[in-house]
């Protein structure tokens, strides 16, 4: 009986990060109102959390340690995001809690991003830590926005969001390509 070779099962997870980053950073930069971007919270709870979740403790099966961590980390941040925009709307939570909740939330985050950039800089992977440097930086002026209450340096974490969420899209790009070429390679042999 031979074993089954599966694909590297951090890639649908940081595709979902990716998705996600996107998403919500389009509403942080003002582009679309907060209101509208409700329709994007079965995203968060489904492809952002549970894919992202899922992809992340199948790493823990290949030893990826790291990604697992990544992986869960955001899945939850997804997954709780999106839990709370629906205890709000269902009337469960009151709304002006949910500010001061999401402005410490982000303290974590932001932390917890801040971490990671260690680790990846620890590893010398490039992407890694331009990645990690980028949502540093966004969850910095979210907060401080947040904190400030200034919309001008929200919408500017908000941007840095964007942005980083195409070297994400970079990230996931190089590492298809990469399984693509190892494929080809070994096709030929």
């Amino acid at each position: 009986m031979s074993e089954v070779k599966f694909g590297n099962p951090a890639i649908p997870g940081i595709m979902a990060m990716a998705v996600l980053t996107f998403l919500f950073n389009i509403s942080n930069a003002g582009i679309m109102v907060p209101a509208s971007m409700f329709s994007a919270t079965p995203f968060a709870l489904l492809y952002g959390g549970i894919v992202a979740m899922v992809s992340g403790f199948l790493c823990l099966k290949t030893g990826d340690s790291l990604h697992a961590v990544v992986l869960t980390g955001w899945g939850g941040f997804f997954m709780g995001f999106g839990f709370m925009t629906y205890t709000v709307s269902w009337g469960v939570i009151p709304k002006p809690l949910v500010g001061e909740a999401m402005l410490v939330a982000l303290v974590g985050w932001t932390i917890f991003a801040l971490v990671l950039l260690m680790l990846y800089i620890k590893t010398k992977s490039k992407i890694g830590i331009t990645i990690y440097l980028l949502l540093a930086l966004f969850l910095i002026l979210l907060t401080i926005g947040g904190f400030t209450q200034n919309a001008a340096i929200s919408h500017l974490g908000g941007y840095v969001g964007i942005i980083t969420s195409f070297v994400i899209w970079y990230a996931v790009y190089e590492l298809v390509l990469a399984e693509l070429k190892a494929h080809a390679a070994a096709a030929k042999q």
